[in-house]
């Protein structure tokens, strides 16, 4: 019994550390992916690039070659 509290003492430590890790790139992961949205001091958010003409049209549908 004497060694077993030290053990199970050693796997919450290393799971701890494990479980910091992992949460440490997602962090990053999020940090990067906000600053794409960020908006500037004044609180608008930045104007979205222009749409060409032709993609603004609607698509016209496939049409199946039957033989």
């Amino acid at each position: 019994m004497a060694i077993y509290q030290p053990a199970l003492a050693t796997g919450f430590a290393r799971a701890f550390l494990v479980a910091a890790g992992i949460a440490v790139p997602g962090l990053l992961i999020e940090i990067a992916a906000t600053r794409g949205r960020r908006t500037d001091l004044t609180g608008t958010p930045r104007p979205a690039p222009a749409v060409p003409a032709e993609s603004a049209q609607p698509r016209r549908p496939r049409q199946r070659h039957v033989r």
